[in-house]
């Protein structure tokens, strides 16, 4: 997900849907000092336990905002990239292209194919590229001296990542 967002040093990033704040730490990982980070989450406890994670991982407090993330304005700011794990990303698209500069990129994660649709659809339709979709799976690997294989039973889990690129102004970005 952070590739596709296309984080370097001096990024200014969204993330929304913070869970265990895993992705959080990856994102700071990536970002300098002149980068900056701002989580939007509606959920207290996922809010809290990023928090700790963060705290714990990397000595650092973090910005997360406790609100609908469809809600979100931009603040007058300008973001680089969103990286969203919600439900319904597709819902805000046409807000999202207020506070998403041209060539900025936005990355989501959903489980369920009518949502990708969905997201594809509301995203081209409000001034965003759609670049691709792929399934990640993740699946255990059973390894045994000349016996290594995937595991045939178990819990798999599988979802799938879009990116899509803010065209208005950036055309040439692309080429």
């Amino acid at each position: 997900m952070t590739m596709y967002a296309n984080i370097k040093g001096n990024s200014r990033i969204i993330e929304s849907g913070t869970g265990s704040g895993f992705l959080t730490y990856m994102i700071l990982n990536m970002l300098s000092e002149n980068g900056k980070y701002l989580g939007i989450d509606q959920s207290r406890e996922s809010i809290n336990i990023t928090r700790e994670n963060v705290r714990t991982a990397l000595n650092r407090d973090i910005e997360i905002l406790e609100m609908n993330f469809h809600e979100f304005d931009g603040r007058g700011e300008i973001f680089d990239a969103a990286i969203l794990d919600l439900p319904d990303p597709w819902q805000s698209a046409n807000n999202q292209k207020k506070y998403i500069k041209p060539g900025g990129r936005i990355v989501t994660y959903l489980p369920n194919y009518d949502q990708v649709e969905k997201a594809v659809s509301a995203y081209e339709n409000n001034g965003f590229m759609h670049i691709e979709t792929f399934e990640i799976i993740k699946r255990e690997i059973i390894v045994r001296e000349g016996a290594t294989r995937p595991s045939s039973t178990g819990i798999m889990h599988t979802a799938f990542l879009s990116c899509f690129v803010r065209l208005e102004g950036s055309e040439t970005l692309l080429r």
